[in-house]
């Protein structure tokens, strides 16, 4: 089962709260992003360590958001957000972000071989 990396963490402005439970799940050698509730992946590439910044329409907001993931660890992906179209930083409408996967499974396993070496 591919594993899924929820987004829990919202820092900066209040429009960063619309990114929480979005999630990241695993395919191939990178990561889709979806909303929450499914469908089709919001991204138009594989998000990966050399294709890490994507963006992507929030319903109810104008600019899109445009996420840069910094950190691909097994169960916790990180980075920064923002809403306003030149990506400046630390001006309302970005932030960072932290997603963390849930449950058990192969996800655990995963983590304990990752330790083991």
């Amino acid at each position: 089962m591919a594993k899924k990396i929820k987004i829990n963490t919202v820092t900066g402005p209040s429009d960063g709260a619309a990114l929480e439970n979005y999630y990241f799940e695993e395919s191939g050698e990178g990561y889709n992003f979806y909303a929450p509730g499914g469908g089709n992946p919001l991204n138009t590439q594989l998000i990966t360590p050399t294709n890490a910044t994507f963006h992507f329409n929030v319903a109810g907001y104008t600019n899109p958001f445009y996420l840069t993931v910094s950190t691909f660890p097994v169960m916790a992906m990180s980075g920064s957000w923002t809403d306003n179209p030149q990506q400046l930083k630390d001006v309302p409408g970005s932030g960072t972000f932290q997603a963390q996967a849930s449950g058990t499974g192969p996800i655990a396993e995963e983590a304990a071989a990752a330790n083991a070496k």
